[in-house]
């Protein structure tokens, strides 16, 4: 991706050219798999951070029902 002076993203044209083959088109999906999986690692690491702080913090262990309210909860705030 390239930007312009006023900072919008876009496309170069050798980019949009590799989405016409079906090459081009398959090595943009594991591109974007690689980097969901990337993230989904780097969330992992978060989280597990996260609780191991929580329990040193509360001194309590969270289980498995904690976890589900917890999702109930944030599910309603959307």
């Amino acid at each position: 991706m390239t930007s312009d002076i006023k900072g919008q993203v876009g496309y170069t044209n050798e980019s949009m050219r590799m989405l016409e083959s079906k090459e081009g088109q398959l090595n943009a999906i594991f591109v974007c798999f690689g980097s969901t999986a990337q993230h989904s690692q780097f969330l992992e690491a978060a989280l597990g951070e996260f609780l191991m702080v929580y329990n040193k913090i509360f001194r309590k262990s969270l289980t498995l029902n904690d976890l589900e309210a917890i999702g109930t909860r944030l599910g309603k705030k959307r």
